[in-house]
C-alpha cells in the first residue's frame, strides 16, 4: 500500500502520479488541462508510462479513472474544493495550485521539494 503523508511531497513506494498537463507545462486550471501525464517514480528515476486524455464527463469521471490506473497523487494547477472531492473519495492525494514546466515538477518531485513551485499567493490550506 502506498504511503502518502502530504500531498507536496512524493510518496514513498509511489506506484503512479499523474500531472495534469495543458502542452509541456501544468494547465493553469484542473479543468483545462489537455492530457494526464503518468509517471511512475524508481529512486531517482522517473518513467512516463501513459497519458490519458480528460474523459467525456470531465473531472467526475477523472477520478475513478486515475484511481483505476493506480495513481495515488495528482499534481495540478488551480483546484477548488468541489473539484477536489472527486479525488479524496477515490483514494487520489492532490497537490493543488502547482506551476511549472512538466521536467521541472518532475524534478521537484523527484526531490521531494513539490512545495516550491506554488502558484504566487497560492495557500494549499485553503483549498
Amino acid at each position: 500500500m502506498p504511503e502518502v503523508q502530504s500531498p507536496y511531497h512524493a510518496p514513498h513506494r509511489c506506484p503512479r502520479v499523474c500531472l495534469a498537463c495543458y502542452g509541456a507545462r501544468l494547465a493553469s486550471l484542473l479543468e483545462m488541462a489537455s492530457t494526464f501525464r503518468l509517471y511512475s517514480i524508481y529512486g531517482d528515476a522517473v518513467v512516463e508510462e501513459e497519458v490519458l486524455k480528460m474523459p467525456t464527463q470531465g473531472l467526475v469521471d477523472l477520478a475513478p479513472l486515475l484511481a483505476g490506473a493506480g495513481v495515488v497523487l495528482l499534481v495540478c494547477g488551480g483546484a477548488t474544493c468541489c473539484c477536489l472531492k472527486h479525488f479524496t473519495r477515490h483514494g487520489v492525494a492532490v497537490a493543488p495550485w502547482i506551476v511549472g514546466e512538466v521536467s521541472t515538477v518532475l524534478s521537484a518531485l523527484g526531490q521531494n521539494r513539490l512545495e516550491t513551485l506554488l502558484a504566487p499567493g497560492a495557500h494549499p490550506s485553503r483549498t
